[in-house]
């Protein structure tokens, strides 16, 4: 009996321990650099996210060009502190080509936060990603002119910053890879002809899959994904 408590005792802790970690993992990199002010241009920005309202009290970021990456964190939420320890998170809509290595454009308000509402300058700053804590799932979104013979899709509302999305027209039964559109934020397959619906399968940073069907490729508007991660 002894050995069957503490048996499981072992176990239970090497699930924390397992849990804990990946926790860790997902706000391990912390990076120290420069914050500057910017005006903000949610809805004309870099990440494209004219259709999705800037979510309510997450002010915008633009992020340094080296960590771009096609717009790898596009609507990543990133929790940054100021010289004198204030701390706000803010959510990325745009790339800052002109910031220095790893630095942050913050538009007014997350500026004010961020500082303590010091005048326009560059200061000392320390962010990483952390989850955005929507309650909503992901959205789904079809560019402007799609149609059953060209597929173009965004994903917005993630907690955690988006990975890849792929696409199924058979069930499940294959994956399309698509390749996420630097200038815009839009994955797009190197076949763009896709018909009308399918599957679509959205993979996030934390590993999290989130599986929704029956998605429409030729509509306009915001879809709901299954879940979020």
């Amino acid at each position: 009996m002894l050995l069957l408590v503490y048996f499981f005792t072992l176990l239970s802790t090497l699930v924390n321990k397992s849990t804990s970690n990946n926790s860790l993992q997902a706000r391990a990199t912390s990076y120290t650099s420069k914050g500057t002010y910017w005006g903000g241009n949610w809805a004309g920005g870099n990440c494209g996210f004219s259709t999705w309202p800037q979510p309510s009290n997450y002010p915008e970021i633009a992020i340094a060009g080296n960590l771009w990456e096609s717009g790898a964190y596009c609507g990543a939420c990133l929790e940054v502190t100021g010289p004198d320890g204030n701390v706000k998170v803010g959510i990325v809509g745009d790339q800052c080509p002109s910031c220095t290595t790893n630095g942050l454009d913050m538009d007014p308000t997350m500026w004010a936060a961020v500082t303590g509402n010091a005048s326009p300058s560059i200061k000392d700053i320390t962010w990483e990603v952390v989850s955005c804590g929507f309650s909503t799932p992901i959205q789904l979104i079809n560019k402007v002119g799609v149609s059953a013979y060209w597929f173009s899709m965004q994903v917005a509302g993630a907690n955690n910053p988006v990975k890849s999305l792929e696409i199924s027209t058979d069930k499940g039964k294959t994956w399309t890879t698509t390749t996420r559109q630097s200038s815009s934020n839009f994955f797009q397959p190197d076949q763009a002809s896709q018909g009308n619906s399918g599957n679509i399968r959205v993979t996030c940073n934390n590993g999290k899959k989130i599986f929704t069907e029956n998605v429409s490729f030729t509509s306009s508007g915001i879809q709901n994904g299954s879940g979020n991660c």
